[in-house]
């Protein structure tokens, strides 16, 4: 009898280990644990006053095949871009609304890194931000596509983002070209790497997939 009922429990314990493999699995494999939400806009310190400004942008997804997996990216990718300067254009355009942002962001206080946020800092990062403020157009060429999602079957999601190194090194570009900062904005110093997944292939076909963790590395 106690065999009996040892061998039950042993096999409804196997079962569980499964269905919690199984189930971890799945989850990963979709934009379930996906950082951001579609329509999502996110300022970051992330420390020594710099700043990231992330977009999220999601396409539905009628057929779940290769090609309008691809094309849903793409599409979500521009969208994400279009949102990015319609952002600076609505919420960074005066001292008063970007002061409102950063203060919504959830690292003004503590940077990503783990170090506190100066006031010297912060009036650093404000700077930056009225600075791109006025040329969101320009800005757009040295967004980069840093990670993506897909849910299979249902969406695709693709966050853009701009962070100070790109705007430092344009400046520096223009500077060196002799061109005004309006043209250096336009600039795009910047060399593709591997974080930038705009043009990278669809992951796992068809399979769902999370790609969250390349925003960590931008």
């Amino acid at each position: 009898m106690d065999f009996n009922v040892n061998c039950k429990q042993l096999k409804i314990s196997v079962f569980g280990v499964f269905f919690v493999l199984f189930s971890s699995a799945a989850y990963s494999q979709s934009c379930e644990s996906y950082p951001f939400q579609d329509r999502s806009n996110t300022i970051e310190f992330d420390g020594n006053g710099k700043f990231k400004l992330l977009t999220t942008a999601a396409v539905p997804i009628d057929f779940d095949d290769p090609s309008e997996v691809s094309s849903a990216k793409r599409e979500a990718a521009l969208k994400a871009k279009r949102a990015i300067a319609e952002y600076i254009n609505q919420n960074l355009s005066s001292e008063d609304s970007i002061n409102t942002e950063i203060n919504k962001s959830k690292t003004h206080e503590k940077a990503s890194n783990g170090s506190v946020v100066s006031n010297v800092q912060r009036n650093e990062v404000k700077q930056q931000l009225s600075a791109i403020s006025s040329k969101a157009d320009a800005v757009l060429k040295g967004v980069m596509t840093i990670g993506s999602c897909y849910t299979k079957g249902h969406e695709v999601r693709v966050t853009v983002g701009i962070k100070s190194e790109t705007i430092e090194n344009a400046e520096t570009l223009g500077k060196s070209m002799g061109v005004d900062k309006s043209k250096a904005y336009g600039s795009n110093p910047t060399k593709p790497t591997s974080n930038d997944v705009s043009n990278a292939p669809v992951q796992g076909g068809t399979r769902g997939y999370d790609g969250g963790a390349n925003i960590q590395k931008f």
